[in-house]
């Protein structure tokens, strides 16, 4: 990964030193740049990674000189190293004696190499490690057993408020800055993770609360034993996801969801439910323990009827089972939640309870296609209804009119006209189960058929509800004088006008009118 050129200075007489060195191949990742002289030059000491000095003079002059860190390798007979006193031994890295055993110097240069290697890809390993974990958005750090910390990365130092330099070698209650004697400061929760941890001998997930300056933090943690090449446990590495700021945000929105009006529920992309407001479970008389963790089309499937329909405005809408409360009508709005690249993680469903919108609603168009007095259908009713289920079909009419019901109201009054109306919706409608019965107005009645239906019939059940109607008349004093005629009509085929058939009903019961009341009529074609 690295090149490094390593500047290699021999200042000897002996050509073969200079030799023996140039033939000492590089490591890896080296390139050696050789200058020899049999000269002394000091002024090129400080640019030297290694100093072979073999000339006149002192180690502790030339280390002086000397590039920091640089190896120098001081070349005297025995008897000179043997009276350099601490500080000219301690000066050189290594001494070389004379008269030289090129052997033996070709072993121990290749040692020196090995050990500047060996410091160029520590010191690498060293940057690669901080460049990484100081890039990493969560705290580490390295522990000892007695809990002082030897390594942290810049998030670390970010929490706690302090640099590298000054939480290196320092404990939890100084880093934190926290009295030992605080039950609350959180070093006694780390030495326990931490003791579980080398216990167990393997990575543990923790959730940590831990007391600093600026309060209270919350951790999701993450630890490990550390062990040397004899696995003799050395400490701990920790890693630490600070959540104090989501459970906040998360408390936030937990009451940000109960203050909502509407039943709520969140799910993730595998349907699993994961929250749910105070509002859902009024709604749906449940708790919240018995709702999350479950998946969402298991508790529909027990909450809704199998219909489920899409309303004018477009959201699906569901009844309830729930007997004891009553069925209630619920439209479901659903939205997707998305992370920040835009990917589904869930969907947020919001349920509005709307039985009594549709009961109003349902009683409003009852109001428009009924008549408020009897309960029947009305005329605007009978056209919606035609162009339903009559089109393309054949069907049959029976226009009803009460006699001398006019009689009736100037007599009795209107409310005993009222009670007319009502018995003979009834019996009209009992009289035909099966068919559209419809108040056209006043004491005009009309019977709707679809089908194929032969003229026969339409007289039999004419004629029943004609008897049925005449006797219950019969039977109340004030209703005596009532009886009813009958006009009955046809389609010939499928594509007639109900406008047409209408007119052809009222003429048959014009007829039937004229030839005596209380009876009914078939239209003929030579009437009209």
């Amino acid at each position: 990964m690295y090149c490094y050129n390593l500047k290699i200075s021999i200042f000897s007489k002996e050509k073969h030193l200079e030799e023996m060195i140039r033939g000492i191949r590089p490591l890896q990742n080296f390139t050696h740049e050789i200058e020899s002289s049999d000269i002394a030059d000091i002024s090129r000491l400080p640019e030297s990674d290694v100093l072979v000095w073999d000339l006149p003079g002192r180690p502790s002059e030339l280390r002086e000189s000397c590039k920091v860190n640089g190896i120098l390798i001081f070349c005297a007979d025995a008897d000179s190293i043997k009276n350099f006193d601490m500080t000219e031994l301690e000066s050189a890295d290594d001494f070389w004696e004379r008269p030289f055993h090129y052997d033996r110097i070709a072993i121990r240069i290749r040692h020196l190499l090995e050990r500047i290697k060996l410091q160029e890809d520590l010191y690498l390993s060293n940057t690669c490690l901080s460049a990484i974990t100081d890039n990493i958005p969560d705290m580490l750090w390295i522990k000892t057993l007695d809990g002082t910390h030897t390594f942290v990365n810049e998030e670390f130092c970010s929490i706690v408020g302090k640099n590298k330099k000054d939480v290196t070698g320092r404990d939890h209650c100084y880093i934190w800055g926290v009295s030992p004697d605080d039950p609350n400061s959180g070093a006694d929760i780390c030495k326990q993770t931490e003791d579980a941890v080398i216990a167990k001998g393997q990575r543990m997930q923790f959730t940590e609360q831990v007391k600093g300056q600026k309060g209270m933090r919350q951790f999701i943690t993450f630890k490990s034993p550390l062990y040397d090449r004899k696995h003799n446990v050395l400490g701990t590495v920790g890693y630490g996801h600070d959540i104090t700021d989501l459970e906040n945000m998360y408390a936030e929105n937990k009451i940000l969801l109960n203050s909502m009006p509407y039943a709520v529920l969140i799910r993730d992309k595998d349907g699993k439910i994961l929250e749910i407001n105070s509002k859902f479970e009024e709604t749906f008389n449940v708790l919240q323990k018995d709702v999350i963790d479950t998946f969402y089309n298991d508790w529909a499937e027990c909450t809704f009827l199998s219909e489920r329909m899409l309303n004018k405005e477009g959201f699906r809408e569901a009844v309830t089972k729930s007997p004891n409360n009553g069925k209630k009508v619920m439209e479901l709005r659903q939205d997707d939640i998305c992370d920040f690249l835009g990917n589904v993680t869930g969907q947020i469903c919001i349920f509005r309870d709307v039985t009594i919108e549709r009961q109003l609603e349902a009683k409003i168009v009852q109001n428009a296609n009924t008549d408020f007095l009897t309960g029947l259908y009305n005329r605007r009713y009978l056209y919606e209804y035609v162009q339903a289920h009559c089109t393309g079909k054949r069907f049959s009419l029976l226009s009803v009119d009460l006699d001398h019901f006019k009689d009736i109201n100037d007599t009795y009054g209107h409310q005993t006209g009222d009670e007319a109306l009502m018995i003979t919706s009834r019996l009209l409608q009992e009289c035909f189960p099966n068919d559209l019965v419809v108040r056209m107005g006043g004491d005009e009645f009309l019977i709707l058929r679809v089908g194929n239906c032969s003229i026969q019939e339409l007289e039999q059940g004419a004629q029943m509800m004609l008897d049925k109607l005449c006797s219950t008349y019969a039977a109340a004093e004030k209703l005596r004088m009532l009886s009813a005629s009958v006009g009955i009509t046809q389609s010939h085929d499928s594509q007639e006008d109900i406008d047409i058939l209408l007119k052809q009903s009222d003429i048959a019961l014009y007829q039937a009118k004229q030839n005596g009341r209380g009876r009914y009529w078939v239209y003929d074609k030579g009437e009209g």
